[in-house]
């Protein structure tokens, strides 16, 4: 039995930002490569409920936050402010529970942080989830500073 279709539950709001089928990535793992259609499954209700469409990155800057889309719904943000300094502070980072394990957060962070390099910003990664991701990975053009400093 065919898996139900997830239903939209609205629209990406600026510019995309992240790669979309067929495109290549932006984010410096995955530099280079085609990115490629992921087949997300997640529950409403205990019902499975299956994604085919490639999640999306998008900026929103009315909320100050990049935001992840599956299947044209919101599954994730990681947020950001600019202090007084003028670099970006990336407070914090949550995917929706019923899309944990997806590796979105990661996908999300990658081309929130990739766009951020292209801006030239500074980035205050204050998330431990952007700084764990930091610790793991080259951002190629992008400046990070300590939280500590200012």
């Amino acid at each position: 039995m065919p898996l139900p279709r997830a239903r939209s539950m609205g629209a990406a709001t600026s510019g995309t930002v992240g790669a979309t089928s067929g495109r290549t990535s932006r984010c410096p793992v995955l530099a280079g490569r085609q990115s490629r259609r992921l087949r997300l499954i997640h529950t409403t209700e205990g019902v499975p409920v299956a994604h085919d469409a490639a999640p999306t990155v998008t900026r929103n800057d009315e909320k100050n936050r990049y935001e992840i889309h599956v299947d044209g719904a919101v599954a994730g943000y990681t947020l950001f402010t600019t202090d007084d300094a003028g670099r970006t502070v990336m407070p914090h980072t949550k995917i929706d529970p019923a899309y944990k394990g997806q590796g979105l957060g990661s996908t999300l962070v990658a081309d929130a942080l990739s766009d951020l390099a292209d801006r030239h910003a500074t980035v205050v990664p204050e998330c431990p989830f952007v700084a764990g991701y930091l610790s793991e990975h080259d951002v190629p053009g992008l400046t990070v500073a300590s939280p500590d400093a200012e």
